[in-house]
């Protein structure tokens, strides 16, 4: 559920269609960062939308808990994150030694805090290469970044990533899901973030700080351009762990709980 869902009460439309006794089921998800609520979501509205369906479902624990203060446990709220075609994204790994020494980093358009990413590369020797999901930012960034790009076709970008050494990510604002340190789990790239972001602290534990915490994100990015076995230990971790994210164990969890 987005805001146009919302507003359009497409909830409640298609409970007075379906009724109560209805096999069919009605799902919602609820897909966004909650620091973005206020500007989206009308509380109210959100409330009466999410007591129509029979099962309710989010992707990060922070809106889990946001999510069960507003229904208060009228409804029961689960927490699936998004399903992983993790095979496939496999394919696009990667030897090590074929990679270069040279960061990615991601500003999302979320947030887009460009400015946490430029303190954490700005003295750094390797090449950061920035990855802008706003292209419109890209003008007023000349004077940070020397390489930026922007409008990637997503295999492309990851084929192109996959040749890197490292990704550092900018959520330091908001809780979210995290798609990057995913995709990254399934090409074998280190991915640098911060505990808000939910699979980044699942699959990078090790290369995961607290928002804001610039010095430390500096530090793990030198360690895992100087030390080796680092670098694979890391990245054993999170190959071992994605399997959790593939798209048969989602949908094997997403209808044992809409079904029992």
């Amino acid at each position: 559920m987005s805001r146009p869902e919302l507003e359009g009460v497409t909830a409640s439309r298609i409970r007075e269609k379906i009724g109560w006794k209805n096999k069919t089921k009605l799902v919602i998800c609820i897909d966004y960062a909650i620091e973005l609520w206020q500007g989206v979501f009308q509380p109210h509205l959100l409330e009466r939308e999410l007591m129509q369906a029979d099962m309710i479902f989010v992707s990060e624990p922070t809106m889990l808990s946001y999510v069960r203060a507003l229904l208060n446990d009228r409804k029961p709220v689960f927490h699936i994150v998004h399903p992983t075609q993790v095979e496939d994204l496999q394919k696009l790994r990667k030897p090590i030694e074929m990679r270069t020494d040279e960061i990615v980093t991601i500003v999302h358009r979320y947030d887009n805090n460009w400015l946490a990413p430029y303190l954490v590369t700005k003295d750094l020797k390797w090449n950061n290469h920035v990855v802008l999901l706003d292209a419109r930012q890209e003008v007023q960034l000349y004077a940070y970044f020397k390489y930026m790009r922007s409008g990637f076709e997503f295999l492309k970008y990851l084929d192109w990533a996959s040749r890197k050494k490292v990704v550092l990510d900018s959520y330091h604002k908001i809780h979210t899901y995290g798609r990057s340190p995913v995709d990254n789990a399934c090409i074998g790239l280190p991915n640098v973030g911060t505990d808000w972001t939910y699979s980044q602290k699942y699959l990078w534990p090790l290369l995961t700080t607290k928002p804001g915490y610039l010095r430390d994100q500096t530090e793990i990015i030198k360690r895992l351009m100087t030390d080796n076995t680092f670098y694979k230990d890391v990245i054993d971790e999170a190959t071992e762990k994605i399997k959790d994210f593939n798209y048969e164990n989602r949908k094997k969890e997403f209808l044992n709980k809409l079904y029992n």
